[in-house]
């Protein structure tokens, strides 16, 4: 069962995209702060990271930072999911990180979200 770390300050949309990917048949673990969600994908290595970019303790753009840093992490693919419109300038900081996919909520389906999460997941 591949495992998904959600880290997400919204409890609504947690709650939400948890429900749906564990009824899709993936194993959660939840997050609602950055120093949480970096400390619980260093320990336990999932196979996807669901990250917003806005987060108490530690930005979530921090949070890529520090998991790129990592061997692990390198690799592992991360979905951004942020209420952003960034500018050209976080999104070229962004885009150093290397993240598999970038959605802005207010353009998102719950759908596309799910549909990229298994896409990805079946790639790696």
């Amino acid at each position: 069962m591949k495992q998904i770390l959600l880290v997400e300050d919204d409890n609504s949309i947690r709650k939400i995209l948890s429900q749906k990917l564990t009824g899709e048949g993936f194993k959660i673990i939840e997050s609602q702060t950055g120093d949480e969600g970096l400390s619980l994908a260093l320990k336990n290595h999932p196979d996807l990271v669901i990250l917003n970019l806005r987060l108490p303790k530690i930005e979530g753009l921090e949070v890529m930072r520090r998991l790129r840093r990592d061997r692990w992490g390198k690799a592992v693919p991360i979905v951004i999911l942020t209420v952003l419109e960034v500018n050209e300038e976080i999104l070229a900081e962004i885009n150093t990180q290397q993240p598999s996919y970038y959605f802005v909520k207010s353009a998102w389906k719950i759908e596309d979200v799910i549909q990229k999460i298994k896409e990805l997941l079946t790639a790696s």
